[in-house]
């Protein structure tokens, strides 16, 4: 439950992991694709600062739950035993999707590997410039003569492991540019492939203001280990494994943050995991003091314990988001935007006329708006997730003007009134999907002397701590 290079927001990863010191079996479940975040838990979000929170902490959306009559049902997926994970893994970051070229800089000689084995290496002298042909790739080094090579792939790596920089920010381990063919034209995903504790400090200091508590960090280092081990083994049989925006987590390359640095050491392989399964981990920047259930916010989200809503109280207050609104949008680019964000996903909501009413028809057990009616002027009713609404609210298709970070609605826990020209968002509580973890509230808590273990009790119930490496 996006590329950012710094956010004022938090809101992201939407999704965790298991291990146990014993030998017994270590599994994870693999879940199909989320709207927006991925597990390991998006999402769902980014990091809080200065407004407060926002998309990229998260990633995304975590959803945190209290005992109910209903009875937890297991994770359904595939299983890793413990013994097949005994380092930490490589995980593979899309850093720039979609581009028609990119040019990449480092300190030393650059060596250049096709994906095909019948084609040589090259030892290129940056800066490099890498472009998609409609039959291979083109890789030009500082003397301009570019090196054509036929396959799919090339991998970039410095020589003696030194930083690789692309569009102005520093990367640890190698860098893989993957052909994509397109209508119009070629273009390529640039793929950052790393150690998993090597990312995760990038992760961090886009999630998290520079100066929150040491154990907030803490907590968002397991939570988002977590979700990128889940996703990892969910998405294994693509070219990337998490993006390197909110609609995974927030990842901003070499980290120079002491906080996100040592939190990431001090708890080096451990995830949360629930049933032996790794936790899809969802967090987000501000619950507004009532959690998300994951089955209500994501197509594919669990109903189990650990990822069901429950009143969190008033932790996360200090967000500018825990209360908003109200908040005016243009009526037509509103419905543009929604009937965009419906033909991308041929939803039916692609066919939406003028918007008569927009209204909340379902609530989870503890009141957070679940699911939405749109009517429209012919008499038309789009029933739709709540989640998806805001997805959709804030959807950007080529053609329409960039939405301003004030005019993006925050959560879908609201209530809206149409006018003629306008659609009001008022009534308005927390930033994001508000499932799983909330990092405010993280914060507020950790200022208060709490533990990272009870921190995580706290908004994934039932869910464990496992050192997993």
């Amino acid at each position: 439950m996006i590329t950012v290079t710094r956010t004022d927001s938090l809101e992201t990863g939407y999704d965790a992991t298991a291990t146990s010191p014993s030998s017994r079996e270590f599994r994870v479940h693999r879940l199909p694709n989320d709207l927006w975040f991925t597990t390991v838990a998006r999402r769902h979000p980014a990091r809080p600062r200065r407004c407060a929170a926002g998309f990229a902490l998260v990633s995304t959306l975590v959803l945190l739950a209290l005992p109910s009559c209903q009875t937890p049902s297991p994770p359904q997926s595939d299983t890793i035993l413990t013994g097949e994970i005994s380092t930490a893994p490589m995980v593979r970051v899309r850093i720039v999707p979609t581009t028609p070229q990119v040019n990449l800089f480092s300190q030393r000689d650059i060596v250049v590997t096709p994906g095909t084995k019948t084609s040589p290496r090259r030892i290129l002298r940056p800066p490099i410039t890498v472009r998609p042909m409609k039959t291979g790739i083109v890789v030009t080094g500082a003397d301009r003569r570019g090196q054509r090579w036929s396959g799919r792939s090339v991998r970039l790596a410095p020589l003696d492991k030194a930083p690789i920089r692309c569009r102005g920010i520093a990367y640890e381990g190698v860098m893989v540019a993957h052909h994509r063919d397109q209508p119009a034209r070629p273009v390529l995903d640039v793929v950052n492939h790393l150690s998993i504790e090597a990312y995760l400090p990038g992760v961090l200091d886009r999630e998290l203001y520079r100066n929150w508590h040491p154990n907030t960090f803490r907590v968002q280092a397991i939570a988002a280990r977590s979700y990128a081990m889940h996703t990892m083994h969910r998405h294994r049989s693509r070219h990337y494994d998490v993006e390197a925006s909110t609609a995974d987590q927030a990842y901003g390359g070499i980290s120079s943050n002491s906080n996100a640095n040592d939190a990431v050491a001090a708890t080096h392989g451990q995830v949360l995991t629930y049933q032996d399964h790794v936790l899809p981990a969802y967090y987000s920047s501000c619950c507004g003091g009532v959690g998300q259930d994951a089955a209500s916010a994501f197509p594919t989200g669990l109903d189990i314990l650990p990822l069901r809503g429950r009143r969190h109280g008033g932790w996360c207050r200090q967000s500018p988001y825990f209360r908003w609104g109200p908040l005016t949008r243009n009526k037509l680019l509103f419905e543009q935007r929604l009937r965009a964000w419906g033909q991308a996903r041929q939803h039916p909501l692609r066919a939406l006329s003028r918007i008569a009413s927009i209204r909340v028809t379902q609530r989870n057990e503890v009141g957070r708006a679940t699911g939405v009616a749109i009517h429209d002027e012919t008499g038309q009713t789009f029933s739709l997730r709540a989640e998806s609404m805001r997805l959709a609210a804030n959807h950007e298709p080529n053609g329409l003007p960039p939405i301003d970070r004030k005019q993006r609605l925050p959560s879908a826990q609201m209530r809206a009134t149409v006018t003629r020209n306008t659609v009001r968002f008022h009534d308005g509580r927390g930033f994001g999907h508000g499932v799983g973890m909330c990092q405010y509230g993280s914060q507020a808590q950790a200022l208060a002397g709490h533990e990272p273990n009870a921190i995580l009790h706290f908004y994934y119930p039932g869910a464990t701590i496992d050192q997993l490496y």
